[in-house]
């Protein structure tokens, strides 16, 4: 699988998606590069999180999800944004390519669009284009904040939804290789 350039220390990413896979998928390129993740099952839950957390650097979110899509999640947090006088970046994932559900994208409200199969050089793409790299301090240490994102190596075995992995092994990680694009040379 092909690793990323740079690092992302530090950089806080939500993943939104229904599907376990695509959770395990960024996760295995994301952690490597230094970023720190936590997971979000459905509309409601993503929610719910960026409403208990002052920082997410990016949100990474699946188009078609149950309870709320991501078009209804993403109109949600930017009314929460009016109020908060923050801006969160919010990535489509979606397996549609076609120029109008980007534009359908875009007119909800997300910053971008990155279509299936999931190829780590457009995540780091949209890391680069959204996400300023912050200078790793003790004050903003993930140890040592209270609203850190829990990182999916943190998350104890009754809080994982089934068939998330904290990380891909490597046998799941040379089966996905080709599912993500790009090598499974390390």
């Amino acid at each position: 699988m092909k690793k990323f350039t740079k690092k992302f220390s530090n950089v806080k990413i939500l993943i939104v998606d229904d599907y376990p896979l695509n959770h395990e998928i960024l996760a295995s390129l994301l952690k490597p590069a230094g970023c720190i993740l936590a997971s979000a099952y459905n509309g409601r839950e993503a929610i719910d999180y960026y409403t208990k957390n002052d920082h997410i650097d990016m949100i990474i979110m699946d188009v078609m999800m149950p309870e709320l899509d991501g078009y209804q999640t993403t109109a949600e947090i930017r009314r929460l944004e009016k109020v908060s006088k923050r801006h969160t970046a919010i990535v489509a994932l979606t397996a549609n390519a076609e120029d109008a559900d980007r534009k359908k994208c875009l007119d909800a409200g997300m910053d971008d669009y990155i279509t299936k199969p999931i190829k780590s050089e457009t995540v780091e793409e949209m890391l680069d284009r959204y996400v300023k790299i912050p200078e790793p301090t003790v004050a903003e240490s993930p140890a040592s904040s209270g609203t850190a994102a829990k990182p999916l190596s943190e998350t104890k075995p009754e809080e994982k939804k089934e068939g998330v992995i904290n990380s891909a092994s490597e046998s799941v990680r040379k089966s996905l290789f080709g599912f993500i694009g790009g090598s499974d040379k390390k």
